[in-house]
């Protein structure tokens, strides 16, 4: 009887610790990043580990404008848990892209760049957030 007792306390223990996993992975946190961009300067600005997108976008604005004096940056792309990068051309073109690692990212962020017509396209920043 006493052996069906501690089987039985190890069964529910380990269920138990099992509960807690998935449980603290569905509430794990999340977290944004953005880039943003001045057409008119070439200048950006970017975010990492913010806990919403709106401050993300909202702190990569204002980097930018702080850096370039353009009241005009844009965000250019925004992500969740995951890396992105900025290539830019010596033309004032910009290309971004993301991924789930930074060599996905940066490959992304160079084909965009040159989609858009940039000449002698490089990346000029990368990040990952903390969870990717």
């Amino acid at each position: 009887m006493s052996k069906m007792i501690y089987k039985l306390i190890a069964v529910s223990f380990i269920a138990f610790i099992g509960v807690l996993l998935i449980s603290s992975e569905c509430h794990a946190k999340n977290y944004y990043g953005a880039f943003a961009y001045s057409d008119k300067t070439g200048g950006y600005g970017y975010s990492i580990d913010y806990s919403t997108r709106y401050s993300a976008e909202k702190k990569a604005i204002n980097v930018c404008k702080k850096k370039t004096g353009d009241r005009g940056c844009k965000v250019l792309v925004w992500v969740k848990n995951a890396c992105s990068a900025l290539a830019l051309g010596s033309n004032l073109t910009a290309g971004t892209g993301w991924g789930n690692n930074k060599t996905l990212a940066k490959r992304h962020a160079l084909n965009s760049c040159r989609k858009y017509k940039g000449k002698n396209c490089k990346i000029e920043k990368w990040f990952c957030t903390a969870r990717w």
